[in-house]
């Protein structure tokens, strides 16, 4: 892999305070690899007092996104260009994309647990959702179900 990154390779990054255990890295690139995709995915330790200049060096650098963790996920949104609706609704943005130097912030975390659902032909609609040690992840989850419902009336 290392042979093939050169100066047209793209970054992706996880930003997150803890970093050292993610697996994220190990996950990203062996798919790169594997699929022949020319981008790298690394890890950085990003606290809430320099994710400002996370924000802005992901510009500077011209990465293609980076995902986020708690508590980054809550505060970044101010340094963004953009936020889709359901990660404003639920204050959350773990995806960060990067479109020639303007941020868009995401959040997939509803959206993928609601694609899990459906893949496995799970019929949520018009139906009451209890959750239990949310996390994290529950906001998220807990709008884009009600975002889905409200979308679908």
């Amino acid at each position: 892999m290392l042979e093939d990154i050169n100066g047209h390779t793209r970054l992706l990054a996880f930003i997150a305070d803890p970093a050292e255990h993610t697996l994220s890295p190990r996950m990203h690139n062996y798919s790169f690899e594997k699929y022949g995709i020319n981008y790298v995915y690394l890890a950085f330790q990003i606290n809430q007092t320099t994710i400002e200049q996370a924000v802005n060096a992901i510009r500077t650098l011209d990465f293609r996104g980076v995902n986020l963790s708690m508590p980054n996920k809550q505060v970044v949104a101010k340094y963004l260009d953009r936020i889709d609706p359901v990660a404003e609704l639920a204050n959350s943005v773990n995806t960060i994309v990067n479109d020639n130097g303007f941020l868009t912030g995401y959040t997939t975390d509803g959206r993928g647990f609601m694609n899990a659902l459906r893949d496995r032909q799970v019929d949520y609609q018009g139906k009451t959702m209890t959750m239990l040690g949310c996390g994290g992840a529950g906001m998220p989850i807990a709008v884009q179900a009600h975002w889905m419902e409200w979308k679908r009336l």
